[in-house]
């Protein structure tokens, strides 16, 4: 793997994660006065593009919940709003704390320099930006559309992401979409013109700085996103479904279980509706060309631990 083959932003998410326990160590739960959220969400994430996650985000809207696509994530808002916990670990003991600094004295007497409203203050704007964006317009929207419930779409953002989302709304449900690598692949390279011809104006925007312009690319930002998403399902069972498109298409089961799971009736008939985006296509028939063979054969086997990676 090159060093430019992941965007610094999933390149270093784990970060996002040992921020987030610190932040905890730091506040402590009698500390946490942060105020009951009843929410529970579905959040859609995915090994990568064409995984089949709009097809289940169809599924589960016919289910009755409010599901937003890929929310403006060309602009890299969410991955800037979790990126902006990374700089807290380390400091939290030299900045002032409102609370404990006003149980010390006057503040006027004390270092205020850098006063702030409290760890958990800053937790709660996290959750109010995401809420006003997508859980209020859903909440109006219920009404008429008859959905109570809400949640979103996204292709961008690796496991550590969804340790930020559950932090955020604990009883967020999440659906992990994978699919295989290759297939995956050729279904991209189909769909996204012609990205080999024109790398630095093509190819699909992972971040605002980043295109998935190169095989190579692809496979490196699939397998990390995989890598970690199937780490992350083995960590919370209880809350994540860990789907293979190979199986949500096949006897039924896969649908099953998640009608179970998130305490949906979802409509199978979705599954025989095939949508087009209006995206643009190429020939099927276009031959790879030896970069793309070479990425393939490079990656082929470092997916035959995720379950893929086999000759198609």
């Amino acid at each position: 793997m090159t060093p430019e083959s992941l965007p610094p932003i999933l390149a270093h998410s784990a970060r996002l994660r040992a921020v987030i326990d610190a932040i905890s160590d730091y506040t402590g739960p009698e500390r946490d006065e942060t105020p009951e959220n009843d929410e529970a969400p579905v959040f859609i994430l995915a090994s990568g593009f064409r995984s089949g996650s709009t097809l289940v985000q169809r599924l589960i809207m016919s289910g009755g919940v409010l599901v937003w696509g890929e929310p403006f994530m060309e602009t890299g808002w969410l991955h800037a709003l979790a990126s902006s916990l990374t700089w807290l670990p380390g400091r939290l003991h030299e900045k002032a704390d409102f609370e404990r600094l006003s149980e010390s004295g006057p503040l006027e007497d004390q270092w205020v320099a850098n006063l702030h409203p409290g760890v958990q203050r800053f937790r709660q704007a996290h959750r109010a930006m995401i809420a006003a964006f997508l859980a209020t317009p859903a909440h109006e929207a219920a009404q008429e559309a008859g959905r109570s419930r809400w949640g979103a779409k996204f292709v961008r953002l690796d496991g550590n992401f969804a340790y930020y989302l559950r932090w955020l709304f604990p009883n967020a449900r999440f659906v992990f979409c994978l699919r295989d690598p290759m297939a995956a692949f050729q279904s991209y390279r189909r769909n996204v013109g012609n990205y080999a011809a024109h790398p630095q104006d093509s190819g699909w925007v992972l971040t605002p700085t980043w295109r998935i312009n190169s095989a190579e690319r692809f496979f490196a930002m699939t397998h990390h996103l995989m890598g970690s998403l199937i780490a992350a399902a083995a960590e919370s069972p209880e809350t994540v479904i860990l789907l293979r498109f190979e199986e949500l298409v096949g006897d039924g089961a896969a649908l099953a279980e998640m009608e179970e799971r998130l305490q949906l009736r979802m409509d199978a008939r979705v599954l025989d509706r095939k949508l087009g985006g209006g995206m643009r296509k190429r020939s099927a028939k276009a031959p790879l060309t030896d970069e793309e063979r070479s990425a393939i054969e490079r990656w082929r086997p470092r997916f035959e631990a995720f379950g893929y990676g086999a000759e198609a």
